[in-house]
């Protein structure tokens, strides 16, 4: 992505919340290792070069920066319904979710198949599967 030296953290996180066409950003961030291997928040309120001092390139992470300590809290529409999603969205939160549980996995370790032992909707045809599979 492309900013201006005295960018601050707002902007490219603003950026990147509009890539991912992500709503809910609160409880999101950008984190970065320092040069003693420390994890940090970007600060949305401070210049990126100021704060982050290993680069260029700069290496920073999305991260999940809140989430709910009481799920209970929840409203039940949002954690009872089903929701409907548009297949190449669906294809990709699946193909994200086998590399949360798996990690990275070449074509030499897994094959098509790999997928079909999960199922992550409810109709799943095998040009899903593929589909998840090539991502």
């Amino acid at each position: 992505m492309d900013l201006l030296k005295k960018a601050k953290g707002q902007e490219l996180f603003d950026q990147i919340t509009y890539h991912l066409d992500l709503i809910e950003s609160d409880y999101f961030g950008l984190r970065f290792i320092d040069s003693a291997q420390v994890a940090h928040w970007l600060a949305v309120t401070k210049s990126i070069k100021k704060q982050v001092k290993i680069g260029s390139p700069y290496c920073l992470h999305f991260r999940v920066k809140f989430y709910s300590s009481e799920p209970n809290n929840l409203h039940e529409i949002f954690s009872v319904e089903n929701w409907s999603v548009l297949s190449d969205t669906a294809v990709q939160l699946a193909a994200y979710n086998l590399q949360a549980e798996f990690g990275d996995c070449g074509l030499v370790e897994c094959s098509s198949e790999f997928v079909t032992e999960f199922r992550f909707m409810p109709i799943q045809t095998e040009e899903m599967e593929l589909a998840i599979f090539e991502k």
